[in-house]
């Protein structure tokens, strides 16, 4: 009995030292976001980040081993989000106008929640090839990779028009998104509100299903 007591107690304690550990690792990230969105990668020390923690210099090399690791954590973390979502979204069954609605109000949605977060995704690490190595470039591939099986299957459906190149048409979509996320870090869009967020998505939607040219143009 004694020694199933233990085992039990030791157990407990593993697991809140794992708990206690993936608390302090989200409080690292998180005030790496802060630091990296206020001083940019390059203008940032790891001793900031430990400041803007409020913990000790040492304990972030303890759960990172360099600046450059906190920033891939930051991406791969948050991008795994999306990823997940977009898994989910290419195996439902609904309208390809209803999914690519909630990809892009899924974006804007975590804009409006942390738009640090978000100009640390799109101005230090989409616009650095220095992160663009293998590790990270296949997260990208796989979400546009899903994007492209819902547009596969609409084509395999005849509700997109033959000749439409499924992998071509997910690269512009996702451009369109990467766009439309770079325009709201620079200003360009409000989206504060939900009533101009749900306006923006349409947009995208409707443009990238059916052009701007007038109805019925060639």
């Amino acid at each position: 009995m004694a020694t199933k007591r233990l085992s039990s107690a030791k157990g407990r304690n593993r697991s809140s030292n794992k708990a206690a550990a993936a608390e302090k690792r989200k409080l690292i990230l998180d005030a790496a976001v802060k630091v990296f969105a206020r001083k940019g990668y390059y203008g940032c020390r790891v001793s900031d980040i430990a400041e803007e923690a409020k913990i000790a210099y040492g304990l972030v090399y303890h759960y990172f081993k360099s600046k450059e690791d906190v920033l891939n954590s930051i991406f791969r973390e948050r991008w795994g989000v999306f990823v997940e979502l977009l898994k989910w979204l290419e195996q439902q069954e609904m309208p390809l106008n209803d999914k690519l609605s909630r990809i892009v109000g899924a974006v804007l949605e975590g804009y409006r929640l942390n738009s640090e977060m978000m100009e640390v995704v799109v101005m230090e690490i989409a616009r650095n090839s220095k992160f663009f190595d293998k590790t990270n470039v296949e997260p990208v591939k796989q979400a546009i990779g899903c994007i492209e099986g819902m547009i596969r299957r609409e084509i395999e459906a005849g509700r997109i028009r033959p000749g439409v190149e499924p992998r071509v048409a997910a690269y512009t979509f996702f451009s369109n998104v990467e766009a439309l996320m770079t325009g709201s870090v620079l200003g360009a869009f409000v989206v504060s509100n939900a009533e101009e967020q749900n306006r923006l998505r349409d947009q995208v939607v409707d443009m990238f299903l059916h052009g701007i040219a007038p109805e019925g143009a060639a």
